[in-house]
């Protein structure tokens, strides 16, 4: 698991086996509802931190990743329709 490996690589404030559990089982419910394409990059740019990134900064990561996939979809979508014409 990813995010059980990224907790235990990077310093965090100190806290029960039990709050560490539930902080990731936390992030996974979020984390999950996005592609898993931005979680990839998500984690790619926030394993190099070195403390355990907050909920924001998974969610600005997360959400960056999404906003510039649909920007190249509707890109993509609109050249190919102004090619068809």
């Amino acid at each position: 698991m990813k995010l059980g490996t990224l907790k235990a690589l990077t310093a965090s404030r100190a806290g029960s086996t039990d709050d560490m559990e539930f902080q990731i089982m936390a992030l996974v419910e979020e984390i999950s509802q996005y592609p898993d394409k931005a979680v990839d990059y998500a984690y790619y740019h926030l394993k190099n931190n070195q403390w355990f990134p907050t909920w924001s900064e998974w969610k600005n990561y997360l959400d960056m990743c999404v906003e510039q996939t649909v920007f190249a979809k509707q890109a993509i979508e609109n050249a190919i329709l102004r090619n068809s014409q």
